[in-house]
């Protein structure tokens, strides 16, 4: 999932909820987050879980919930994720 933040970070999460591993993409960008509307989780462009409509105020979110980021980069006004090759990979093309 490419999408840009409102302050215009090129920002690439996995397509794919913590909670319900249902697509991402089906959300909105809402403060620069990226907001899954089933949930009303939101994630940060690190790929970090940052609120949770459902827990009390008081709960604090564990540091290991979150998706997997990647770089994202914009190239001819076109917004894509950067996927650098292994060190080690073969290429057949």
């Amino acid at each position: 999932m490419v999408f840009r933040t409102k302050s215009g970070q090129v920002t690439a999460l996995e397509d794919c909820c913590a909670h319900r591993y249902t697509p991402l993409s089906k959300g909105t960008i809402c403060q620069d987050q990226l907001e899954y509307s089933y949930q009303r989780w939101q994630y940060g462009t690190d790929g970090r879980v940052s609120s949770v409509s459902t827990l009390p105020a008081n709960c604090a979110i564990p540091e290991n919930l979150r998706i997997k980021s990647f770089q994202g980069l914009e190239q001819d006004d076109v917004c894509l994720k950067y996927l650098p090759q292994k060190a080690h990979s073969t290429s057949y093309f």
